[in-house]
């Protein structure tokens, strides 16, 4: 609702709410997501006029987000509660990795029925947020002065444990059918974590118009958070990674020296108002913040059972957890010393428009961006090395990890890079003689040494550091990095509408246009894996990457195949029969880190047309019958997903499905037909 109060004040009020269930099946057919939610929006906000050159406007705001997702069997004859793992809770997860440890599995993710768990847990997150601020308005001679302050209190709730219970198979889904697991992990869901955090800025901004061609943007942002604090005292971090005990108190603490200062200018050099320049650069934050963060911390983390806490594995496929409770927890250690930077990220860029003629222009532009204190995952528990002399690790076979008082230790650091540069180019027309027609490309690279804080990417990548002490080894291109990307789209109205002259002709053809879309972008990288932990360093999160063999390209997709052990020499690369030659990586030594660099195989790229045929009819003053005939894929173009990345068996033999692609990505051809009546 809005209120003029006066010919100075203005108020408004919103409320928004959205509540809903849906079932969504879980591929494989097995179980399925129940997902409930309800979502409570309210907005209040008074603008004041001051003068004629001044103007203050003051918000206030609560959002409440309450969703939960349950797991449910999908066949009704089968009680999933019965078969719990765990007597008194319900059916748990079950995932196998393709390599012979676990976690990362064989091609650095680990592969689950179907591509996902059977079932998930239950999952339930609360979070209210309430949020005020205020900005004031000045224009003073060639200055438009902004100043403003906000303030967010945040309330995150959301349940500790895994109900139910996870079991993991390594060696592939042949030790799933046989019923031999390696790992159970359970956390009795006995409570609910309260993380309250709070948010503060303030900002000022001045708009300089220095001449009237020249403009100038100048301005700065300081924003924090404070440390988050859980109201119960059940959050905890490892000080030092060799700690025997978790340490309660926040899980890190948080950086204030936040500052943000942005730049812009906008500049017409011939005074035609046919060209433009513009650039701009600033500093923008990236806030360690949110469940990534938060679920890590906790005085009681996830049990472990696996083979080598006992003489055996674990039973199968009941268990009763209080037989292992005296085991060694799985915990986070946060940052050095548990202090965190914010994630930095430095933006720039130059851009430069023409207007060559009435109806054509051209934009070229240079974007760039660059970051540092960017969030990683270590895997911390490692068995400990000792150094070659030639300055590599070596990994015994046996022998003890960096601290034996735990068992999985993730460790979350902020000291990771990336950067981007990029050239993007527009041409556009518009509309004269029935067409208009824009197209973009763009020509970048990505760089990185970590991608996310997360689970494994889709293309072989775990989420963690391949070697702990050496983050370098993984600078190389970013799993987002794609070099090439083209957008083409128009619209044609056909000419021959002014010279119809009878109903019939005008019904028939008229009002006929035509829209297409052309999409085409180079592959994005992809890692090699060996398919299991040759370095022996007991990573749980991801296999090793092989070395490189002598005389070939880290990225080998084109020519044929030298051939090798269980690769026929002379096949065509860069097909889905063998995108990459398998020849091209052997194992390193065992006990060592494989030479190969991180994400250096391009995968396939991707094309696309997509075409409608439209006609809008006039039936009479304020009425109009539009039909669509729209063909997504007009030629049916196959699009390729992932090749098999996982290059070695466990007995060190090559896989015989290596570099082979199976499936494709996005739709086949797909032709729609639509009808509206507008009035």
């Amino acid at each position: 609702m809005d209120f003029r109060l006066s010919n100075k004040d203005n108020f408004y009020w919103r409320y928004m709410t959205d509540t809903g269930t849906s079932l969504f099946p879980r591929p494989g057919n097995i179980t399925a997501d129940q997902e409930n939610g309800a979502y409570h929006f309210v907005v209040l906000s008074e603008s004041h006029i001051i003068s004629a050159n001044s103007l203050n406007e003051i918000r206030g705001a609560f959002n409440r987000n309450d969703p939960w997702v349950t797991s449910l069997g999908i066949d009704p004859r089968v009680n999933f509660d019965a078969l719990g793992f765990v007597p008194g809770y319900g059916f748990g997860g079950i995932t196998y990795s393709t390599g012979n440890q676990g976690g990362g599995g064989g091609s650095g993710a680990s592969q689950q029925l179907s591509g996902v768990e059977i079932r998930a847990p239950n999952r339930h997150f609360v979070q209210n947020l309430f949020e005020g601020n205020d900005a004031f308005s000045l224009v003073r001679g060639p200055h438009a002065l902004k100043f403003g302050g906000d303030f967010e209190r945040i309330q995150l709730n959301f349940p500790s444990g895994t109900a139910g219970g996870t079991y993991q198979f390594n060696g592939g889904l042949q030790g799933l059918l046989a019923g031999t697991p390696t790992r159970f992990t359970f956390t009795p869901p006995t409570f609910e974590t309260a993380w309250r955090r709070d948010l503060f800025a303030w900002f000022v901004q001045d708009d300089f118009r220095v001449t009237p061609r020249l403009t100038l943007n100048l301005g700065l942002r300081h924003e924090f958070f404070t440390t988050p604090n859980e109201l119960g005292g059940r959050s905890g971090n490892l000080i030092n990674v060799k700690d025997t005990q978790v340490t309660v108190g926040p899980p890190f603490t948080s950086t204030k020296k936040t500052f943000s200062p942005r730049f812009g200018l906008a500049w017409d050099p011939t005074g035609s108002g046919k060209t433009s320049i513009r650039l701009g650069a600033g500093m923008f934050y990236n806030f360690v913040d949110g469940r990534t963060w938060y679920m890590g911390s906790g005085t009681t983390s996830a049990s472990v059972f696996s083979g080598s806490i006992t003489a055996s594995n674990p039973p199968f496929p009941h268990i009763d957890p209080s037989k292992f409770a005296a085991a060694p927890k799985s915990v986070y250690s946060f940052g050095a010393n548990g202090i965190l930077k914010e994630p930095t990220v430095v933006h720039y860029n130059l851009e430069i428009q023409r207007q060559l003629l009435s109806t054509l222009s051209l934009r070229v532009g240079y974007i760039g961006s660059k970051g540092y204190h960017m969030g990683r995952l270590v895997n911390e528990n490692l068995r400990i090395p000792s150094t070659l002399p030639d300055g590599r690790l070596l990994f015994p076979a046996t022998g003890p990890v960096v601290n034996p008082a735990f068992a999985d230790i993730s460790g979350l650091y902020t000291d990771a890079h990336y950067l981007y540069n990029g050239l993007q180019t527009v041409v556009q027309k518009t509309l004269s003689a029935g067409l208009t027609i824009s197209g973009n490309y763009t020509w970048g690279k990505a760089m990185a040494d970590a991608d996310e804080v997360g689970p494994a990417q889709s293309n072989g990548v775990a989420p963690t550091t391949y070697d702990r002490t050496n983050l370098h080894r993984d600078w190389g291109l970013s799993t987002f990095d794609q070099r090439h990307t083209l957008v083409i789209n128009g619209r044609y109205q056909m000419p021959w509408d002014r010279s119809l002259k009878g109903g019939l002709e005008k019904g028939l053809l008229g009002g006929w246009s035509m829209n297409g879309i052309f999409s085409a972008s180079s592959g994005q990288p992809f890692n090699i894996n060996t398919g299991f932990n040759n370095s022996r360093n007991n990573d749980s999160q991801q296999t090793d990457r092989p070395n490189l063999a002598p005389g070939f390209s880290n990225n080998p997709t084109s020519g044929v195949t030298a051939g090798c052990q269980g690769v026929a020499a002379g096949q065509k690369l860069g097909t889905p029969a063998l995108w990459f030659d398998p020849c091209a990586f052997v194992l390193q030594t065992p006990g060592t880190f494989g030479n190969l660099g991180r994400d250096t195989v391009i995968a396939p790229g991707f094309q696309d047309i997509d075409f409608t045929l439209m006609k809008n009819t006039v039936l009479r003053e304020g009425k109009n019958l539009e039909f669509r005939a729209e063909i997504f894929n007009l030629f049916n173009h196959a699009n390729f997903q992932l090749p098999t990345r996982v290059v070695f068996n466990a007995d060190g033999t090559r896989t015989g499905a290596a570099g082979v692609i199976t499936s494709t990505t996005g739709n086949n051809r797909q032709i729609q037909l639509g009808l509206k009546l507008i009035f």
